[in-house]
Parts: structure tokens; sequence; C-alpha cells
């Protein structure tokens, strides 16, 4: 299968690609074969982006950041 289209899946989605063709090759022809393999990557490229999202977030809360504090210090 050529990888052209993968340039259509995110960055996660591209990660998690290249750790199963590297890892698992019978997995990538299966869900090749099955027509499932790029909805797959997009479906965990957007659990990836949700969870990072969730943890910057729940960071900045731990942090004290906040938007009045960025306006007030930048650099901290």
């Amino acid at each position: 299968m050529k990888d052209s289209w993968i340039g259509q899946v995110g960055v996660w989605g591209q990660r998690h690609y290249r750790y199963l063709k590297e890892n698992k090759p019978t997995v990538v022809n299966v869900m090749c074969m099955n027509n499932t393999l790029k909805q797959y990557l997009r479906e965990v490229d957007e659990q990836a982006e949700e969870m990072l999202f969730q943890l910057v977030k729940q960071m900045a809360k731990d942090e004290g950041v906040d938007e009045a504090m960025k306006r007030r210090d930048q650099l901290r």
C-alpha cells in the first residue's frame, strides 16, 4: 500500500501508523484490506488531540495560569 494518503491524518495518527507499521505490520495489512486503517488513525489522532488539550488545561489550572496572569507576566 502506498503511504501518500498519510498526510491526510494528523501527527498523532501518523506516529501511531509508524508504530504499527514497524511493530505490527500484520495489523496494518488486515486493516488495509478491510479499508479501516485511515478512519482508525483519524480517530486515534482526534483522541490524542483531546487528551493533549485536557492535559494542558489541567496543568494550567494546577499552576494557576489564567488569562489575567498571562497579561501580567507573559514570561512566567
